[in-house]
C-alpha cells in the first residue's frame, strides 16, 4: 500500500521534520516534508500512538507540498 499510495514517502531522498505537536489524547503528531526519488514533496502528518513500549504510526494523510523543499 505504501510503495503504490504514497511513493514519495516509500522511496524518499530526504524528509524533515517541521513540526512536532502533543494532542491531550498524548498521542504525538507530527508534519514532514518529504522529497521522493521521483522528484515530488509531499507533507505527510504522521500521528503517533504510545503502544507496547514503542511509538508506532496510527495513521498517515500526505499531499503535495507547492511550499519550501525538504
Amino acid at each position: 500500500m505504501v510503495k503504490t499510495g504514497y511513493p514519495e514517502i516509500a522511496d524518499s531522498m530526504r524528509a524533515r521534520v517541521v513540526e512536532q505537536r502533543l494532542a491531550p489524547s498524548g498521542h504525538v503528531f507530527l508534519l514532514l516534508k518529504i522529497r521522493g526519488a521521483n522528484g515530488q514533496q509531499v507533507e505527510a502528518l504522521y500521528e503517533m500512538v504510545w503502544e507496547s513500549g514503542a511509538w508506532k504510526i496510527n495513521s498517515v494523510v500526505a499531499r503535495p507540498d507547492p511550499g519550501e523543499e525538504a
